[in-house]
């Protein structure tokens, strides 16, 4: 629905996942700011983030087996 700008989720309520899942849906139209730097796994040799999402917001290591679960549930 293009009237929707943002929409955020748990993962571990309705949706019974791990504690500490979510998501976030962005339109395309809104610029975020990053809340965090570092730790990309690309362009990690400089102090900024990637121009490019999903990377510009994912500062840190990802956690991969609460995402996992969050998968399974879903």
């Amino acid at each position: 629905c293009s009237s929707i700008d943002m929409v955020a989720f748990t993962g571990h309520k309705y949706l019974l996942g791990p504690a500490g899942t979510g998501g976030l849906y962005v339109a395309h139209t809104i610029e975020l700011e990053p809340g965090g730097v570092g730790g990309t796994g690309t362009l990690s040799d400089r102090e900024d983030m990637p121009p490019q999402l999903p990377a510009r917001l994912e500062a840190g290591t990802p956690n991969d087996p609460a995402l996992a679960g969050l998968a399974q549930a879903i």
